[in-house]
């Protein structure tokens, strides 16, 4: 399996990809939501392997993990949104561009 290039990952042009779908963001706002949607995913797998290693998986489970996303996901969301820009210009910088058909 070879790896997508970014113009892959984010081609919307195709029919199929955007069929009911219906896009809602402005351009202006695609790092911020980005950002907040990665964020805001990654911080809940790490707070729930967190929540299952300190406290099990027991009746209050969903509780506790709930609690530990709500209280962490606003400390990770600012800076994300400073670091993945950073991270997105090193990538650039280090990574050959495919070449064109």
């Amino acid at each position: 399996m070879t790896p997508q290039t970014d113009a892959e990952i984010n081609d919307t042009e195709t029919p199929e990809r955007d069929a009911g779908r219906r896009q809602f963001v402005p351009a202006r706002w695609e790092t911020p939501t980005f950002v907040l949607l990665l964020s805001g995913l990654m911080t809940l797998i790490v707070s729930a392997i967190t929540t299952i290693r300190n406290l099990g998986i027991g009746s209050g489970f969903v509780d506790d993990w709930l609690t530990a996303f709500v209280s962490a996901w606003p400390i990770t969301f600012p800076p994300a949104l400073v670091v993945i820009p950073v991270v997105r210009r090193i990538v650039k910088a280090i990574v050959v561009p495919a070449a064109s058909p």
